[in-house]
């Protein structure tokens, strides 16, 4: 039972920190991609009723500015919580799936890190700055990024499925 303290302790306490520094990461320069305008003057954005203005005003305020974060968050900690419910009554085998995930949560933090300094300079806009034709080389980078992360951590759920016999709870 000790054991099983200390497995879930550090599970917490490790894998947390991966999770807030994924909500910032979204948070931040992702929503960014989402919402090209918000530096433009008011006069000089798109017309109301127009689909770039209401994208850009709804990721510009609460709650769409969280959305997406609270999305990616929340599926891959409930990503977790399944794989974890699957897994046998083993620290070691609960430990190893926090640092897979803890570890494939902070690869897709740095991947968008990296892609924001590896597509920025590129010359792939569809459209001259400011504009949703700017910021789409971003978005498929974070997009691409996020896809991995949460297909791979899917993966860890169907392994842990398919290694682990049926049992109820």
């Amino acid at each position: 039972m000790r054991q099983r303290r200390i497995a879930m302790f550090t599970s917490a306490v490790l894998l947390m920190p991966s999770w807030m520094l994924m909500f910032w990461v979204v948070t931040g320069p992702v929503t960014w991609s989402l919402t090209p305008y918000d530096s433009t003057p008011i006069l000089k954005r798109p017309p109301f009723g127009s689909w770039p203005r209401l994208l850009n005003d709804f990721f510009d305020t609460l709650p769409g500015n969280l959305m997406p974060a609270v999305l990616i968050v929340g599926i891959s900690v409930s990503f977790f919580v399944v794989a974890l419910r699957s897994l046998p009554d083993s620290p070691t085998a609960r430990i190893r799936l926090m640092l897979l995930f803890g570890l494939s949560n902070l690869a897709a933090i740095a991947g968008i890190a990296a892609g924001a300094f590896i597509v920025g300079p590129l010359p792939l806009e569809l459209a001259p700055y400011p504009g949703y034709g700017w910021t789409a080389k971003f978005l498929i980078a974070d997009l691409l990024c996020v896809a991995l992360l949460l297909a791979f951590q899917w993966s860890r759920i169907r392994h842990t499925a398919s290694a682990t016999p049926d049992r109820r709870r």
